[in-house]
């Protein structure tokens, strides 16, 4: 391993430290359950320690620990979870039963059954020894070398918009077909006995499918080992089909009322990853699913104003409009359309605009800032 290889990961982010640091300390072909077990609770402490951590008695983290004794109450003491605010949509699994589950998957999981789908299947993961099975073949490999190089840019820039801190820990669980096609299975059967519906899988799945297909373009991996994602939607629909009705199903209101109390702020990370095309059709299909306009389309409405294209600001207009009309427009939507408004050449709206919010606003922090775009 070359010094500057090493400067380059040890400049990376903490997660990307922590593999590194993985490496030193263990041979790469190393596949001792003791070296697996050190290097799982060594990852396990960077999740501890990591700021982006909710801590453990976040009302958040409380809720989906006992959703996981829920879906398995005979492993739910020995499982360790892990929230982490990130607007990737992800989760993993360690060997050593540690569960990492990210906000950005949380803002996807309208319903409570779509995020008991997600953590039945993480268990699944670790019941079937699956974490473990992966951990040893990277190893085997050498590809986790290999995905450290990649990640701290060995012959480039370290990739920050590409992998980014826990999102590395992620891909490295990028388990084979049958060992997905075997944790969905394990979480159908979890669903079914705590009273979910099965669709609650393929409609998330449909949904993550609809954003991969606007991303203008993939981001590189070194594992392509996911089953596509349409077969497991096909799949899911079909089990879905087949199941026999649910006789008392699982009251989900607690966690759409958790949700809907962080859903802006989650929805602020989103806008911050800058992905134009999968944002606005994640948007789309959270309005459709029944989150609130007035939160949704001020967001629909900025990621439009960023490109400056008329087409783009002529339809942020648009969105903004119907929510004066509608009586549900907020101080953030009046900002926002003096904002488009003042791009799109129109003075008088603009200052009307920005007149409204500060009277909504009187307190804004950028109340100096509009004052002088007023003029």
């Amino acid at each position: 391993m070359n010094g500057r290889f090493l400067s380059r990961c040890l400049a990376a982010p903490p997660a990307l430290g922590l593999l590194v640091l993985i490496l030193l300390a263990t041979p790469v072909h190393a596949d001792s359950s003791g070296a697996l077990t050190a290097e799982a609770e060594r990852l396990e402490q960077r999740l501890r320690d990591s700021p982006r951590r909710l801590p453990e008695d976040h009302e958040l983290v409380v809720h989906l620990r006992e959703l996981v004794c829920v879906l398995d109450e005979k492993r739910c003491g020995g499982l360790r979870l892990y929230v982490l605010r990130s607007p990737q949509a992800n989760a993993f699994m360690l060997p050593n039963g540690a569960m990492a589950l990210f906000t950005g998957l949380m803002l996807r999981t309208v319903e409570e059954a779509e995020l008991a789908f997600v953590i039945a299947h993480e268990i699944g993961h670790y019941a079937e020894r699956h974490s473990e099975e992966r951990w040893t073949t990277l190893h085997r490999t050498g590809n986790l070398l290999n995905l450290v190089a990649f990640a701290a840019g060995a012959t480039g820039e370290y990739q920050a918009g590409a992998i980014a801190e826990f999102g590395i820990v992620a891909a490295l669980f990028a388990y084979s077909r049958d060992q997905e096609r075997e944790a969905d299975r394990f979480a159908v059967e979890r669903m079914t006995a705590a009273g979910y519906p099965l669709r609650a899988g393929a409609e998330l799945f449909a949904g993550l499918l609809a954003e991969e297909r606007a991303r203008p373009t993939a981001i590189p991996t070194l594992f392509a080992t996911h089953p596509p994602t349409r077969e497991r939607v096909r799949t899911l629909e079909r089990l879905a089909a087949s199941a026999p009705e649910i006789a008392v199903p699982r009251d989900g209101s607690r966690w759409r009322s958790l949700r809907a109390r962080h859903l802006e702020a989650w929805l602020d990370d989103e806008l911050g990853r800058r992905s134009r095309a999968d944002s606005l059709v994640l948007l789309e299909r959270l309005e459709r699913s029944g989150d609130p306009p007035e939160i949704l389309r001020p967001r629909r409405a900025e990621i439009l104003r960023r490109s400056g294209k008329p087409e783009d600001l002529a339809e942020a207009a648009r969105l903004l409009e119907a929510l004066v009309e509608e009586g549900q427009a907020s101080a953030r939507a009046w900002r926002l359309l003096g904002q488009v408004a003042k791009a799109r050449g129109d003075q008088a709206k603009a200052r009307e605009a920005f007149r409204r919010y500060l009277e909504l606003e009187p307190e804004a922090p950028d109340r100096a800032l509009i004052e002088w775009e007023m003029q």
